[in-house]
């Protein structure tokens, strides 16, 4: 397969070796690690051929050495030509963290979006089969075992960026050369419909992550992404794919993908709100589902306040208790817990701080889309009439807004 190493290092490969192996002399790879802050295994593969450093850990790793001047320009030179796949891979990460930072949906509007981690915040997860008051775990420790998990939520919960946040979590830390078990990659249910698993993925991430310098290839997606490693496969929207037979058919390859002589390379997390009947046992019955808990009303002030900080109003401390307290005069406290809602809350509030908040649901929608027209007329936005026509079909009960894609139009 295209650009695949075969475990033997050609030449750049050795010379880059044989370099590091020449700074390395009379020092303890593990302290050597330790200083460069990078897992001892790290410096372990790479001087033993099983991988080449990304850009990132070779430059702490050349830090630690205390390379320098010219010699760290030609390590980096041979790192370059040392591995078609590295680059592939060096390329991929960076530009799905950067895609990572962006909201995925169409409820913030454009020309002020923050980046998602400064309004993120952490939620947690119960088994679903376990009754209300059962306990909870943090939502980002739910990847940690087992092949396939399923994250329940209803339209607007948390579901997307959750997947983000894992998603720029992982793609970060395997560029710093921290990397875990698996590296992470987020594509929507509806492109796993009509091709293979590793086709699928290469179309997917070419067509939606704007920092590729190339495209990759299906086989990038079809082998380890480095030795040991896996792929973590973030699988968003099932619930959006509308045809139920369609939703057979990709919940079948999953399973497939996740057993048998893949069942190394491929781990899944699958992202939906509640489907009919029970079509997630095609997934397997012993597959656990983890219901995405909302927030609780002790999380609104951090998030609100949040908000008001990245929307740069004067007083985001006296907008926050300004904003707690109209929200309590209206019957939207409890849908408030939905991300979402949440957030569509805040920027209506900051935008008219002196009008009273929407009185309802069906208000909220009405004003918010309202909003999103005079933004689209004062900045000359392009794409927010798609944006605006489905927000204002978005209704708990039928389908969410449209999912905001990597371009500068949603599509």
């Amino acid at each position: 397969m295209e650009g695949l190493s075969t475990g033997v290092p050609g030449g750049a490969h050795q010379e880059l070796i044989a370099r590091i192996r020449t700074a390395l002399a009379g020092r303890k790879q593990s302290e050597v690690a330790r200083d460069a802050g990078i897992q001892p295994s790290t410096l372990s593969n790479i001087l033993n051929a099983k991988a080449v450093p990304t850009l990132t850990t070779l430059d702490v790793l050349a830090r630690a050495l205390g390379v320098t001047g010219p010699a760290l320009v030609e390590l980096r030179r041979l790192r370059e030509r040392a591995d078609v796949r590295t680059r592939r891979i060096d390329g991929y990460l960076a530009a799905a963290r950067d895609a990572a930072r962006e909201h995925p949906y169409a409820g913030v509007l454009p020309g002020t979006t923050p980046p998602l981690a400064a309004v993120y915040l952490r939620q947690r997860v119960r088994r679903a089969a376990e009754a209300a008051g059962a306990a909870t775990v943090p939502a980002d420790e739910v990847p940690a075992g087992g092949r396939v998990c399923v994250i329940l939520a209803g339209p607007g919960g948390g579901k997307s960026s959750l997947l983000r946040t894992w998603l720029a979590r992982g793609t970060g830390r395997w560029l710093k050369g921290r990397g875990e078990e698996s590296v992470p990659v987020l594509v929507p249910a509806a492109d796993l419909v009509d091709a293979p698993l590793a086709d699928a993925l290469a179309a997917s991430v070419n067509r939606e992550l704007e920092g590729l310098v190339e495209k990759l290839p299906a086989a990038f997606f079809g082998s380890e992404p480095q030795p040991g490693a896996g792929w973590l496969v973030l699988v968003d929207g099932l619930d959006e794919v509308t045809d139920a037979a369609a939703r057979r058919k990709v919940l079948r390859r999953l399973a497939d993908a996740s057993g048998g002589e893949h069942a190394g390379l491929y781990r899944f997390i699958v992202a939906t709100r509640p489907l009919p009947g029970r079509e997630l046992d095609l997934l397997g019955t012993d597959v656990p589902h983890y219901t995405l808990q909302p927030f609780g009303r002790d999380d609104l002030p951090l998030i609100a306040g949040n908000w008001f900080r990245c929307l740069e109003v004067a007083d985001p401390e006296g907008t926050t208790r300004r904003f707690l307290r109209a929200l309590e005069q209206t019957r939207l406290a409890a849908l408030a817990q939905v991300p979402l809602m949440t957030a569509m809350l805040c920027q209506l509030h900051a935008a008219a701080p002196g009008q009273p908040l929407p009185a309802g649901r069906g208000q909220l929608y009405r004003e918010f889309v309202d909003l999103l027209h005079r933004q689209q007329h004062r900045a000359g936005s392009h794409g927010l009439p798609v944006l605006t026509t489905g927000l204002g079909r978005y209704d708990p009960g039928r389908s969410p807004p449209p999912r905001r894609r990597s371009t500068t139009s949603p599509n």
